[in-house]
This record gives C-alpha cells, structure tokens and sequence, in this order.
C-alpha cells in the first residue's frame, strides 16, 4: 500500500470509528477543560467523570473540579471529606486557588474543622505558588500566632507581597500590623496610605481602618471630620466596625452635629451584625432613663463608674490566649494591640484565670494590677509589655472559662 492508500485508509478509519480508542485518547488537561465547560453550563453528571479521569491522570484541574463539585455539592450530596481529598490532590499537583479555599475549609469556613496548622501549611503552597490571596492569609496567621509562632516580621513581609501584588485585604492587614505590632515595625504614616489605596479600591474594611486612624490622630494629624465620611461608606458597604464608629461619632457629635436619634439604628444595624461594642451601647442606653420621664441621657458612649470606657467586648481570644470582660478608654484597634501584647507576654503564667487592670501612658505599663489564681504572675509579665505610644485605661479577664 503507498502512502497515499495508507493516509486515506487512517482517514476513511477515524471517520468510521474503527480506529482503537488510543488513537484518539484525548489528554488529561483537554479531559478537565471539557469538564469545566460542562459545570459552567450545569451539566453536572457529564462534568463529573471528565474530572474524575482528567484527575486519575495527576492532572491538577481535573481534581479541582472534583473538588469544586464535592465542595459545592453540585449534582451530588456534599461531602467535605470527600472533597478534603481531591482538593490536597490539586493542590499538591500545583492548583494555587484550590490551595486558598481549601485553607479556608481549615480555617472554619462553610462548617469546616478548625485546623489552624494545616490551614497554614496549604496557604504557604499557594503563596508558593504565586497566589498573593494566599500570601496575605498566610501573613495574617504569622501576626496572630496561628497555626504556629507568632512572627510579626514574616507576616510584614507576606502581606506587602500580598498588597503589592493587589490582594486589597492583604493591604488592610499590612496596614493593621503596621499600627499594632511590634514598635520595630511600626509605620503608622505608611499605614495610612496603603489602607487608603485599600479603600478607593472598594475595599470596605479598608475605609473602617483608615477612618479609626484619621479619627484618632494615627499616621497624621487628627481629623474626626474627616473620618465620618470614611465609617459611612464603610458601613454601607456592610462593615459593622465602621457602622459602630459612624453611630458613635454621631451619638457623642464628633466631627460631624449630635444627632442622638440617628446613631440608635446605625447600633442597631451594627449589633445585628454580631458587634459586641454596639449590643453594649444599646442595652445601656436603653437601660438609662429617658430625658421626659425626668432622667438624664447617658453620656456617650455610655459610661461605667470610675473610668470612661470606650470600648466593650464579651469575650475573644488572642494569640491563644482568652480575654473576656474587656473595657478600655482606648479605641477597637489599640485594645487589640495590647492585648495581643499582653497575651504574648502572659504565656508562662499557665492557664489559670487572672482579673487584670493596667494604665499605658506613651505605649509603657504605668500601673498594673491582677488578682486571681493567676494574678502575681500575670501583674509581672504584664509590666514588660509595649505598644508604641499609646495611651490607655484598661481592664480584662484573662484565661479561665
């Protein structure tokens, strides 16, 4: 037979089908597009074993789209376990979004366990990978000493990639740590300036941040007018902080008239978003006795004997370590800074629970008290904290149940 006769018979074959299957295998990352192309258009049953083979074959977007179907429970039950699976698969084979979600499945997100560690482990392959949302949850861990040691130098350095690489929220978090951690870091003026490239890029949180800054002098001069414009845009756009903050600022008529009325439903709107500080201010306000009935409006925020508190929290825990009972003079970003401070500084004391009071004037422990099994212990350590030059009231239940 010539060549011609050959190519003609091969020809005649692939348009009979006779030709053996082989001929015509089609590649593992042809297999996945063909899935994706499928779950896009909802055809899930045809999706499914397209990734499945393009995944048997170690391609990485063959076992994504396993993932995202196990994970989303698309033409099948969820199944979380099932779906761990196909997404370590992926990941390993170099998936870097699949790396992300699957940290967030880690991390408590849609249910999931919490595993702090291993959630680390996979955002460290996916800024590996190139992934800068992963670089800036990685770099939030490092600052909170989660999944591992607290390395606020490292968290600096994987958030700016992040921010720089456009991840907005990474850009939040830099400028958070660039404010509240260590003093050798601390940048407030930098701060400022990438949490307003964070806000004008629409992310929310970013325009809170920024407004706490501008209200409180840091990072540049102190502007409570100009913060009010910032917690309302951020509020809209569903941060209960800065819904907080805009009620506050028109409760106490901080830079903007005191409208008393207009602030109740912006605490309201806050509290119902889960913000324990706005909960706070409603059951006092609403507790006090009204103007008509012959009592006084409370002062705002509302106050408690001796100190005047700013801020109210029930419980959270920082750098493993639970507060609860929290009150403080100083605003929602400086109480965490000293606490983290304190819990970083607190963790020889053991477990036992302590009722701590201290007074910071220009970042230094001035004054320290704390009573309870773990109270000598924790009044010590806490002498040795500093959080740059802040000055604050405050009081807090340290470990304990």
């Amino acid at each position: 037979m010539s060549p011609i006769d050959t190519t003609r018979a091969v020809l005649a074959a692939l348009l009979l089908g006779a030709l053996p299957s082989a001929a015509v295998a089609q590649s593992p990352a042809a297999l996945a597009e063909q899935g994706w192309a499928a779950q896009r258009a909802g055809d899930y049953a045809r999706a499914r074993p397209l990734f499945d083979r393009a995944c048997a074959a170690n391609d990485a977007a063959g076992c994504a789209g396993v993932f995202e179907l196990l994970a989303n429970g698309e033409g099948v039950t969820r199944d979380f376990a099932a779906a761990r699976v196909a997404g370590r698969r992926a990941c390993d084979l170099g998936h870097a979004r699949v790396c992300v979600v699957l940290g967030r499945l880690f991390d408590g997100d849609r249910g999931g366990p919490e595993e702090p560690a291993t959630a680390v482990a996979l955002w460290a392959r996916a800024c590996e990978l190139g992934d800068v949302e992963g670089c800036g949850l990685l770099g939030v861990m490092r600052m909170n000493g989660r999944g591992g040691p607290a390395d606020p130098a490292a968290a600096r350095g994987l958030l700016t990639r992040a921010c720089e690489g456009g991840d907005q929220l990474g850009c939040v978090n830099l400028g958070i740590l660039l404010v509240n951690g260590p003093e050798a870091l601390q940048d407030p003026p930098r701060a400022r300036a990438v949490l307003r490239s964070a806000c004008d890029a629409g992310q929310m949180r970013g325009c809170s941040v920024l407004g706490m800054l501008v209200r409180d002098g840091l990072g540049g001069a102190a502007d409570p007018a100009a913060a009010v414009p910032l917690f309302h845009r951020a509020c809209e756009g569903g941060d209960r902080d800065a819904c907080l903050n805009h009620g506050s600022a028109l409760y106490e008529g901080r830079g903007v008239p005191q409208d008393r009325a207009a602030a109740m439903p912006l605490f309201r709107r806050a509290c119902d978003a889960g913000q324990p500080v706005a909960c706070n201010n409603l059951r006092q306000i609403e507790a006090a006795p009204s103007p008509r009935a012959g009592g006084r409006a409370p002062e705002a925020p509302p106050t408690a004997e001796g100190p005047r508190w700013s801020t109210r929290m029930g419980s959270l825990t920082l750098d493993g370590s639970r507060f609860r009972d929290v009150q403080a003079s100083c605003g929602l970003l400086e109480v965490t800074a000293i606490l983290t401070a304190v819990a970083h500084e607190t963790r020889s004391c053991g477990s036992g629970e302590a009722s701590l009071s201290l007074e910071l004037r220009a970042g230094r422990v001035t004054d320290a008290s704390a009573t309870g099994p773990a109270g000598r212990c924790v009044a010590r350590r806490v002498r040795a904290v500093r959080v740059g030059s802040m000055s604050c009231r405050l009081e807090a239940t340290l470990g304990g149940s």
